[in-house]
């Protein structure tokens, strides 16, 4: 454990030991309430989700394509991005945490995917909402996210698009294939 702590120590400043705390235990409540049976493994998958977050860009493209990761010309445009898969492979690495569930929550934490489980997405959102964030839509992805996963992610990936078109940033590809995906999936969810 003493090691575990110093690594995570070594690679992210207080303020983002904070959050990571806060997503850790946003994470354990979300999956106490989806989850039940994985809520230890949401709460470490959220200790460590941005442990990669405060590396320099070249560091973790330079550790991804050492493993072989195909970088997109996407991800060369918003590198930041590329913390999440950087991450996934440094926890296994370096901490020996060999879990695939908590590999590709930790890996997908950023853009989202279409097959994503459900600790994927309490990651995910757990992310967004834990208590240090502070934005309009907060509370309101809060109570979806704790009602509704999929609901929730819905919402988090709406946010997140109009927060990138406000700002003209550049909108990932990846990220509208997600969005489109959950937008299908809470409408065949209504249907029923």
């Amino acid at each position: 454990m003493k090691r575990f702590l110093r690594i995570l120590q070594e690679n992210l400043s207080e303020e983002r030991i904070s959050h990571s705390l806060g997503v850790a235990r946003t994470a354990y409540y979300l999956a106490q309430r989806h989850l039940p049976e994985k809520k230890e493994k949401a709460f470490l998958a959220g200790i460590v989700h941005d442990i990669a977050r405060e590396w320099p860009e070249e560091r973790f493209i330079a550790y991804l394509q050492v493993r072989g990761y195909e970088i997109t010309s996407e991800d060369k445009l918003n590198p930041v991005v590329l913390h999440a898969p950087a991450g996934a492979y440094f926890i296994r690495d370096m901490l020996g945490i060999y879990d695939e569930e908590i590999f590709n929550a930790v890996s997908r934490h950023t853009l989202g995917a279409v097959d994503m489980t459900d600790l994927d997405m309490i990651i995910f959102l757990a992310d967004l909402i834990e208590p240090g964030r502070n934005f309009a839509q907060r509370q309101k992805l809060l109570i979806a996210s704790f009602r509704d996963l999929k609901r929730g992610m819905l919402l988090a990936l709406e946010n997140t698009l109009e927060y990138l078109t406000k700002k003209n940033k550049t909108v990932d590809s990846r990220t509208l294939m997600v969005l489109n995906y959950f937008r299908e999936e809470v409408a065949k969810k209504s249907k029923i």
